[in-house]
């Protein structure tokens, strides 16, 4: 059967070569990727979604379009299939103006929103310099909570913050998380108006879907019923090895654990296992810790040896990516550990991406007991009062810009310092919470998490490619106690998945973040071996043979520079692991977002 709202636009027209595949019904959303195991399609929109000096004040997803047609509408109604991810963001890059995205299911409520200002004195060239934080001064941005309704919001808006201040020219996106960091659109701007060059950019946005039940079948009911139905799943979910599960309108179908691939389809790019989106080695069980498979370029540490790749003894392991299995009896099964403290355990690895998931119990801060600061790297302080997790900056890591920065509590200010010899701040966010507003009205401001009893704010790309230096927390008024709370880093949209926010039964009970398993993403590169270059990307886009031969040993794969060090991939149409030069390497047909071929 074919769900209704999945049917896709091919515009085959003599003015795109190849032709481009379009979502909805006004060929605004160009459809770029599909990640099925997570339920998402990836979309790009040229420049912004609203354009304060030129559009209307509001930017509609759903309906019927005005009667004058100056309002764009893209998808009919409510029969979409879709809602945004919690991966996203509202950005906002003007002066003197508030977006808001409302779910509007009655109450027009807000699912995100922020304001950008701009003093008098401050105007025109200033805004490079403060475009690289985009936290309120020329520039804003927010995360984008999951709807209640579990549908696209009704509408993004603006407006004019003060009358008698007039708002610059300037521009709303909802954009994926960590786009805006990833394009340093934030630093690359040379002259007053030339960061709005973001109106030519492909702005990539998340949808997430859920197949709205099919005729004869029950709607779905999460809370009493976690589970389909036998006929729901035998409809949907054609695969062998897959389930089906319920969501807020519809459902969604999963490969069963241990397998990936495509659990909608009974053909061959159906669940497998052995194949998928975080690829490791399968040869010998040193590559193996618990249930995770370590992939090249990580290794296991034994210890004061490392494990050797399985078919190359000239593979190099590079500095940094040694991981600690912990095979003592409090753990069954074993646990993977990264850094010197086994703080951060891993879970998972993306070779694509250049990203490994990292989980930790609870806050990184709680603001009633520990210090005032909790410190990525270096050595700890004298008394061991501050806990530091990776040896100086020789850790090959970053935090990715698909994380935030989550503050729990009252009257207080997070921020995360890159700390490069100037204190820069690559996050930050305060907490209010009014006299006459403490206790139980908790549990309803968590549900926006913008500023009263909570708020958060996406993590910036470092400028240094390393971890930062410091996350620390401060009482923003001396007379205004801050209560007991906990400053989080988590991966986008994780605290909204979680529901956290929705569950709180009484005062004290969302405090239970404590003992939630927290996921991070770090970021990889390679730092230099020995005799290689250091990476120059600007002067030099592509690594030199010497690097690539060194680094990337599978058949198909190249080398990129970064910041302080090199990436490998996998070529175009090609997936797998491209340092490794074993079976699990680049190959063609396979990959983390799977389609049908016809």
């Amino acid at each position: 059967m074919m769900p209704a709202g999945f049917g896709l636009t091919c515009d085959t027209t003599s003015g795109h070569a190849p032709p481009q595949l379009y979502v909805g019904t006004r060929g605004f959303f160009r459809v770029t990727d599909f990640d099925i195991s997570a339920s998402t399609v990836r979309v790009a929109h040229s420049g912004p979604i609203l354009n304060i000096s030129s559009h209307g004040p509001a930017f509609y997803f759903e309906g019927e379009g005005t009667m004058d047609g100056s309002e764009p509408r893209i998808f009919e109604r409510r029969e979409a299939p879709f809602s945004l991810s919690p991966r996203n963001e509202l950005i906002l890059m003007g002066c003197n103006a508030n977006a808001t995205v409302y779910e509007d299911d009655g109450d027009a409520m807000a699912i995100s929103g922020c304001t950008s200002f701009c003093p008098d004195h401050m105007r025109g060239s200033w805004v490079a310099k403060a475009m690289r934080s985009c936290y309120g001064m020329g520039c804003c941005r927010s995360p984008v909570s999951v709807s209640t309704n579990g549908m696209l919001p009704s509408v993004v808006g603006y407006s004019q913050i003060e009358e008698n201040r007039p708002m610059d020219d300037g521009y709303v996106l909802i954009a994926e998380a960590g786009w805006f960091d990833d394009q340093h659109h934030q630093r690359n701007y040379s002259s007053d108006k030339s960061w709005w060059s973001v109106a030519a950019q492909h702005v990539p946005m998340l949808l997430q879907w859920e197949v709205l039940p099919l005729p004869g079948l029950p709607k779905p009911d999460a809370r009493s019923h976690p589970s389909c139905t036998q006929e729901v799943t035998q409809k949907l979910c054609k695969s062998v090895h897959s389930y089906c599960s319920p969501g807020n309108r519809g459902y969604t179908c999963h490969c069963e654990q241990s397998y990936d691939g495509n659990p909608y389809s009974p053909d061959d790019d159906r669940c497998k296992g052995g194949h998928g989106k975080h690829l490791t080695t399968e040869k010998g069980n040193n590559r193996l810790c618990g249930n995770v498979r370590v992939p090249y370029p990580f290794w296991i540490e034994q210890g004061s040896s490392r494990d050797e790749p399985s078919s190359s003894s000239s593979y190099m392991m590079p500095a940094g990516f040694g991981l600690t299995c912990d095979t003592t009896s409090g753990h069954a099964p074993p646990q993977l550990y990264v850094g010197t403290r086994g703080f951060f355990r891993v879970t998972d690895f993306d070779i694509s991406a250049s990203t490994v998931r990292v989980a930790h119990s609870g806050p990184i801060l709680n603001i009633s007991s520990h210090g005032p600061a909790f410190y990525f790297e270096g050595e700890g302080t004298m008394d061991g009062s501050e806990p530091r997790i990776f040896e100086r900056r020789e850790a090959p890591f970053s935090l990715s810009p698909r994380n935030e920065l989550i503050l729990m509590g009252c009257n207080a200010n997070a921020t995360v310092y890159e700390d490069d010899g100037d204190a820069m701040a690559i996050s930050g966010c305060t907490s209010f919470c009014p006299d006459h507003m403490r206790g139980s009205w908790v549990a309803k401001a968590m549900r926006s998490c913008y500023g009263m009893g909570c708020c958060r704010s996406p993590v910036s790309v470092s400028t240094n490619g390393m971890l930062p230096s410091v996350v620390g927390y401060s009482q923003i008024e001396e007379n205004r106690p801050m209560d007991d709370g906990y400053v989080l880093i988590a991966e986008a949209g994780w605290f909204d998945d979680q529901h956290h926010q929705r569950n709180y039964s009484s005062d004290k009970s969302w405090w239970s973040v404590a003992a939630q398993h927290v996921p991070m993403l770090l970021q990889w590169e390679v730092l230099p071996l020995p005799g290689l270059p250091k990476p120059d990307a600007r002067s030099h886009p592509s690594c030199t043979q010497e690097v690539t031969q060194k680094l990337c040993k599978s058949v198909h794969s190249y080398c990129s520079p970064g910041n302080r060090g090199y990436t490998c991939h996998c070529e175009q149409s090609y997936d797998g692991n491209p340092y490794s030069p074993d079976d699990d390497g680049c190959k063609g047909g396979h990959g983390k977002h799977l389609t049908t071929g016809e």
